[in-house]
């Protein structure tokens, strides 16, 4: 009974601050990543059945931690520096991909394997991970395919486009030669290892602030951009195959539509009738 008088907070007070968390954290749909170790212990305490003194411990970290992130927003603020919105269409176009891809230096070839690496996750839709850790072995220029491994540890092919696979051949036949490495994309720092994600995923934002964009550019969003494509084109079943997403609603999630684009399929569509 000692529990449930901590402080002067009831029980159901604290029962409040689990349904107002717990549906916190579901609303964004990520319970286990990107939130405050303090919410996450709340959370587990409650689950394992431990004290309630230890919940709200947890609630009270919680809630400094929320009010150190707020102070500083407003401290920012007041020093006149703003937070850019959320862009509408957070996918780029042709032109965009290629005036970010302009501002890499092909004849190093640290900067050529990074655009080799931004390409075929442009052209292909693939993560990350299955790019740079490809193998040779992986690769069938001739086929048109990459057999690339899966967050489930699977190993799928996915479709090479005849684009994609001349700016990857050139680079297995000139820039990746002499190399001992049996990775397509080797680091040049670390022998024997793959090319570091965190490099990939700084580089492409500090490329994109050279070409002029305001809008975000971030690597898994190229993935977007290319759904966004595929469904355009193709529809949404051959958007999965090529995502490898077990579900047409996954795929869904990643297809953002510009405005602009709505607007001119609708007008195909009455224009035709």
């Amino acid at each position: 009974m000692e529990d449930r008088r901590i402080r002067g907070v009831s029980g159901k007070t604290l029962k409040w601050y689990e349904c107002y968390l717990r549906g916190w954290m579901d609303a964004r749909g990520r319970p286990e990543r990107g939130k405050p170790a303090a919410l996450r212990g709340f959370l587990d305490g409650y689950s394992n059945g431990q004290t309630r003194r230890t919940a709200f411990v947890a609630v009270r970290a919680y809630e400094h931690w929320r009010a150190k992130v707020l102070g500083a927003r407003c401290w920012m603020e007041g020093l006149g520096m703003t937070f850019a919105p959320a862009p509408e269409y957070p996918v780029l176009r042709q032109k965009q991909f290629e005036a970010v891809m302009g501002q890499l230096d092909l004849s190093d070839r640290g900067e050529w394997r990074d655009y080799v690496v931004y390409s075929l996750l442009w052209y292909t839709g693939a993560r990350l991970d299955a790019i740079r850790l490809l193998r040779t072995g992986d690769v069938d220029l001739e086929g048109g395919t990459l057999t690339v491994s899966t967050k489930g540890g699977m190993r799928a092919a996915i479709a090479l486009p005849g684009v994609a696979a001349g700016i990857l051949g050139k680079w297995m036949k000139k820039g990746a030669k002499g190399e001992k490495s049996a990775w397509v994309f080797p680091s040049l720092v670390r022998t024997g290892r793959a090319v570091s994600a965190s490099w990939l995923s700084h580089g492409l934002p500090r490329l994109a602030r050279g070409a002029g964009l305001t809008c975000r550019v971030w690597v898994h969003g190229l993935r977007h951009s290319c759904a966004t494509r595929l469904v355009a084109e193709a529809g949404v079943s051959v958007a999965r195959r090529q995502l490898l997403h077990r579900s047409i609603s996954t795929t869904e999630r990643y297809v953002h539509w510009d405005l602009r684009e709505v607007q001119k399929a609708v007008e195909r569509a009455w224009s035709a009738s």
